[in-house]
């Protein structure tokens, strides 16, 4: 069964309603996912108990393990993430004076195979799934806490964003 973390409104809502709740019950789930990023049922406490149980085994953190952490002189952060099969990926917060933009990838490598792009001569191993393109954001997201938020996401990552467009869509709706 999909997790809800990769779950689009309308579908989290499909899926509430099928476990006999009323409709807001999905919006106050999003909310605490994508907008907290709280995604322990135990924790979402504007939520009665019983649905809580039910949707406890539905509910698992993002996928991604921070493994390293590098720092520029300008501020910019290049991120290496560790995901559940031992693959890597890598995202950059670039800040600027008012703002933060997050690269984020969407593929493990890339087989478009650009000469002067490391990524793109290791070739692909595989696209990534919806919750681990959202990892990378609530991840980084809970580590810029009391620094610039972040204000902007851009898909220039590892690995070319159009061609995973099921995910990278469904990334970008969520």
């Amino acid at each position: 069964m999909e997790d809800l973390l990769s779950l689009e409104l309308p579908d989290l809502e499909g899926r509430i309603l099928s476990l006999g709740q009323p409709r807001y019950r999905a919006r106050q789930i999003f909310s605490w996912i994508h907008g907290r990023g709280v995604f322990r049922a135990d924790e979402m406490h504007n939520l009665p108990g019983e649905l809580r149980e039910r949707i406890a085994p539905l509910l698992s953190p993002p996928p991604v393990a921070l493994e390293e952490t590098l720092e520029a002189d300008d501020g910019t952060r290049k991120f290496r993430f560790r995901l559940e099969d031992g693959a890597s990926i890598e995202s950059v917060a670039i800040p600027e004076e008012k703002r933060t933009t997050l690269c984020v990838s969407t593929q493990v490598g890339c087989a478009l195979g650009c000469v002067f792009c490391r990524t793109g001569r290791m070739g692909l191993r595989r696209n990534l799934r919806v919750e681990e393109i959202l990892g990378q954001y609530y991840a980084i997201r809970s580590m810029s806490a009391g620094k610039t938020a972040l204000t902007h996401v851009v898909f220039m990552g590892m690995g070319e964003p159009l061609a995973n467009p099921e995910c990278t869509s469904r990334a970008l709706k969520i």
